[in-house]
Formats: structure tokens, C-alpha cells, sequence
């Protein structure tokens, strides 16, 4: 069984969306032999689903599993999503999962 990185990425409306970066590591993390679990609320984002097509070791998950939408909040000082996805990722972790697991930024 391969070891999972798990993720999140949100674009709200009017931004844009994920960039090269993040892909490239997404791969990186697939080509060094690990399955990638990114949660989303952009779940029709084509890019997401292209991912979720072309590799075996990429799974897109329902971010609302974890939090519910109707509980996303942005920090307009500057940060964004960030506070939000801290928030998340504990709930994912701990809360959620209770066992840990390997969690990566994009």
C-alpha cells in the first residue's frame, strides 16, 4: 500500500486557479511513488479532473467530507485561504482521521 499525501486547494470565484507549481509538485510526489489525495471544493475544476484521469496515484476528494463549505472563511488581511486551510487541515488529521498522516502546503 502506498503511503498518501493528502492536500487541499480552493479557488474561490474571480481568482485564479491552480498554478504550475502546485502541479509540478503533485507530480513530483506521484513520480516518487506516493498516492495524492487533493480535497476540493472545485470538484468540476477541468484541470483537477484531467489529473484524476491521466494518473492512478490521484485521487480528488470532496473537501465538504471534511468541512462543510458553509463553514469556509477567508482572512482579508492578506492571507486568504491560508487560515482556512490550517483550519482544515487539523480537522483532516485529527479530527477526522485520528491517526495523522502526511499533509503538504501547495
Amino acid at each position: 500500500m502506498k503511503q498518501e499525501i493528502s492536500s487541499f486547494w480552493y479557488t474561490p470565484r474571480g481568482y485564479k486557479g491552480i498554478g504550475l507549481m502546485e502541479l509540478l509538485s503533485i507530480k513530483s510526489f506521484i513520480d516518487n511513488g506516493y498516492k495524492f489525495i487533493l480535497y476540493t471544493y472545485n470538484l468540476d475544476d477541468k484541470i483537477f479532473k484531467k489529473l484524476d484521469e491521466l494518473f492512478d496515484d490521484f485521487e480528488l476528494k470532496d473537501a465538504n467530507e471534511i468541512v462543510s463549505f458553509k463553514n469556509y472563511f477567508r482572512d482579508d488581511r492578506g492571507s486568504g485561504v491560508a487560515a482556512f486551510s490550517d483550519y482544515f487541515r487539523y480537522n483532516l488529521l485529527y479530527l477526522k482521521k485520528k491517526r495523522g498522516g502526511v499533509w503538504v502546503d501547495l
